[in-house]
Protein backbone atom coordinates (compact mmCIF):
# COMPACT_ATOMS: atom_id res chain seq x y z
CA UNK A 1 0.00 0.00 0.00
CA UNK A 2 1.45 3.31 -0.60
CA UNK A 3 2.27 5.94 2.21
CA UNK A 4 -0.02 8.73 1.56
CA UNK A 5 -2.92 5.67 1.03
CA UNK A 6 -2.55 4.39 4.23
CA UNK A 7 -1.97 7.54 5.90
CA UNK A 8 -5.51 8.62 4.53
CA UNK A 9 -6.78 5.30 5.08
CA UNK A 10 -6.08 5.75 9.12
CA UNK A 11 -7.48 9.20 9.15
CA UNK A 12 -10.25 8.19 7.41
CA UNK A 13 -10.37 4.92 10.15
CA UNK A 14 -10.46 7.26 13.12
CA UNK A 15 -12.87 9.97 11.56
CA UNK A 16 -15.63 6.86 11.10
CA UNK A 17 -14.63 5.73 15.32
CA UNK A 18 -15.34 9.04 16.71
CA UNK A 19 -16.89 12.24 14.88
CA UNK A 20 -17.89 15.08 16.89
CA UNK A 21 -18.86 13.37 20.16
CA UNK A 22 -20.85 10.81 18.36
CA UNK A 23 -19.11 6.95 18.91
CA UNK A 24 -18.74 4.93 16.42
CA UNK A 25 -17.59 1.25 17.02
CA UNK A 26 -14.44 -0.75 15.23
CA UNK A 27 -14.57 -4.06 14.66
CA UNK A 28 -11.49 -6.13 16.08
CA UNK A 29 -10.74 -7.15 12.51
CA UNK A 30 -10.06 -3.17 11.98
CA UNK A 31 -7.84 -2.98 14.87
CA UNK A 32 -6.09 -5.86 13.71
CA UNK A 33 -5.39 -4.20 10.55
CA UNK A 34 -4.42 -0.92 11.56
CA UNK A 35 -1.92 -2.34 13.95
CA UNK A 36 -0.56 -4.52 10.91
CA UNK A 37 -0.10 -1.78 9.03
CA UNK A 38 1.64 0.49 11.30
CA UNK A 39 3.77 -2.34 11.80
CA UNK A 40 4.61 -2.69 7.87
CA UNK A 41 5.45 1.29 7.87
CA UNK A 42 7.85 0.68 11.29
CA UNK A 43 9.56 -1.94 9.30
CA UNK A 44 10.39 0.45 6.25
CA UNK A 45 11.94 3.12 8.61
CA UNK A 46 15.92 0.98 8.14
CA UNK A 47 15.52 -0.11 4.66
CA UNK A 48 14.79 3.30 3.59
CA UNK A 49 17.10 5.94 2.52
CA UNK A 50 18.53 8.21 5.63
CA UNK A 51 17.06 11.47 2.79
CA UNK A 52 13.73 9.36 3.02
CA UNK A 53 13.58 8.67 7.14
CA UNK A 54 12.01 11.46 7.97
CA UNK A 55 9.36 11.28 5.74
CA UNK A 56 8.30 7.70 6.68
CA UNK A 57 8.63 9.02 10.57
CA UNK A 58 6.51 11.56 9.94
CA UNK A 59 3.73 9.54 8.31
CA UNK A 60 4.08 7.06 10.85
CA UNK A 61 4.16 9.86 13.74
CA UNK A 62 1.29 11.78 12.01
CA UNK A 63 -1.13 8.98 11.83
CA UNK A 64 -0.03 7.42 15.20
CA UNK A 65 -1.10 10.73 16.62
CA UNK A 66 -4.26 10.98 14.53
CA UNK A 67 -5.29 7.38 16.56
CA UNK A 68 -4.95 9.10 20.01
CA UNK A 69 -8.39 9.63 20.77
CA UNK A 70 -8.29 10.58 24.30
CA UNK A 71 -7.39 13.15 26.55
CA UNK A 72 -9.39 13.81 28.89
CA UNK A 73 -11.03 10.76 31.00
CA UNK A 74 -14.96 11.05 30.00
CA UNK A 75 -13.26 11.01 26.29
CA UNK A 76 -11.94 7.70 27.32
CA UNK A 77 -15.10 6.63 29.02
CA UNK A 78 -16.66 6.87 25.88
CA UNK A 79 -14.20 5.24 23.90
CA UNK A 80 -15.31 1.42 22.85
CA UNK A 81 -13.27 -1.04 23.84
CA UNK A 82 -12.04 -1.58 20.30
CA UNK A 83 -11.26 2.16 20.35
CA UNK A 84 -9.27 2.14 23.32
CA UNK A 85 -7.08 -1.13 22.48
CA UNK A 86 -5.77 1.58 19.36
CA UNK A 87 -5.35 4.23 21.02
CA UNK A 88 -3.13 2.51 23.50
CA UNK A 89 -1.47 0.55 20.40
CA UNK A 90 -0.96 4.11 18.90
CA UNK A 91 0.24 5.63 22.34
CA UNK A 92 2.96 2.46 22.28
CA UNK A 93 4.32 2.92 19.33
CA UNK A 94 4.74 6.36 19.49
CA UNK A 95 6.51 6.29 22.61
CA UNK A 96 8.78 2.88 21.07
CA UNK A 97 9.40 5.20 17.97
CA UNK A 98 10.67 8.35 19.80
CA UNK A 99 14.02 6.87 21.54
CA UNK A 100 14.12 4.56 18.43
CA UNK A 101 14.78 7.72 15.99
CA UNK A 102 14.82 10.76 18.32
CA UNK A 103 16.34 13.51 15.46
CA UNK A 104 13.36 12.40 13.60
CA UNK A 105 10.69 12.32 16.08
CA UNK A 106 11.61 15.92 16.93
CA UNK A 107 11.94 17.21 13.71
CA UNK A 108 8.48 15.51 13.13
CA UNK A 109 7.02 17.38 16.52
CA UNK A 110 8.86 20.44 15.83
CA UNK A 111 7.30 20.64 12.03
CA UNK A 112 4.00 19.85 13.20
CA UNK A 113 2.67 21.10 16.57
CA UNK A 114 -0.92 20.09 16.45
CA UNK A 115 0.36 16.39 16.68
CA UNK A 116 2.76 17.85 19.37
CA UNK A 117 0.07 19.01 21.48
CA UNK A 118 -2.51 16.09 20.93
CA UNK A 119 0.83 13.86 22.05
CA UNK A 120 1.72 15.95 24.99
CA UNK A 121 -1.70 16.04 25.97
CA UNK A 122 -2.02 12.35 25.85
CA UNK A 123 1.06 11.86 27.40
CA UNK A 124 -0.49 13.89 30.49
CA UNK A 125 -3.43 11.81 30.76
CA UNK A 126 -1.72 8.98 30.28
CA UNK A 127 0.38 9.47 33.37
CA UNK A 128 -2.61 11.12 35.47
CA UNK A 129 -4.62 7.82 34.88
CA UNK A 130 -2.10 5.57 35.31
CA UNK A 131 -1.27 7.67 39.22
CA UNK A 132 -5.35 7.58 40.00
CA UNK A 133 -4.93 3.49 39.07
CA UNK A 134 -2.43 3.37 41.74
CA UNK A 135 -4.15 4.63 44.12
CA UNK A 136 -7.46 3.27 43.59
CA UNK A 137 -5.64 0.01 43.90
CA UNK A 138 -4.07 1.04 46.91
CA UNK A 139 -7.48 2.12 48.56
CA UNK A 140 -8.67 -1.10 47.73
CA UNK A 141 -5.31 -3.30 49.31
CA UNK A 142 -6.20 -1.00 52.23
CA UNK A 143 -9.80 -1.60 52.59
CA UNK A 144 -9.25 -5.72 51.86
CA UNK A 145 -6.76 -5.18 55.15
CA UNK A 146 -8.73 -3.34 57.19
CA UNK A 147 -11.11 -5.81 57.23
CA UNK A 148 -9.26 -8.91 58.09
CA UNK A 149 -7.85 -6.79 60.62
CA UNK A 150 -11.50 -5.88 61.69
CA UNK A 151 -12.78 -9.58 61.04
CA UNK A 152 -9.01 -11.60 63.34
CA UNK A 153 -9.91 -9.07 66.17
CA UNK A 154 -13.51 -9.07 66.43
CA UNK A 155 -12.24 -13.23 67.80
CA UNK A 156 -9.71 -13.69 70.43
CA UNK A 157 -7.02 -15.60 68.90
CA UNK A 158 -6.64 -17.64 72.51
CA UNK A 159 -9.08 -19.24 74.38
CA UNK A 160 -8.53 -19.90 78.13
CA UNK A 161 -9.83 -23.22 79.68
CA UNK A 162 -9.98 -21.94 83.03
CA UNK A 163 -12.84 -19.77 84.64
CA UNK A 164 -10.65 -16.26 86.32
CA UNK A 165 -13.82 -14.64 87.24
CA UNK A 166 -13.70 -15.61 91.02
CA UNK A 167 -10.16 -13.78 91.19
CA UNK A 168 -11.63 -10.59 90.93
CA UNK A 169 -13.80 -10.85 93.74
CA UNK A 170 -12.43 -11.03 97.28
Amino acid sequence: MHPARTFRALANLRDKISTNGQKYDICEDGVAVVVDAVKALEALIPAVAERNRLSVVSLISQSLTRLLYASRADEWRALSPQARKLHETALARLTALAPAYPLEFKQVLAAHPDAKRRLEAQLLFQSTRATHQAQAIAIKAAAVEHAKAASSSAQPSIKLTMDFNAFGKA
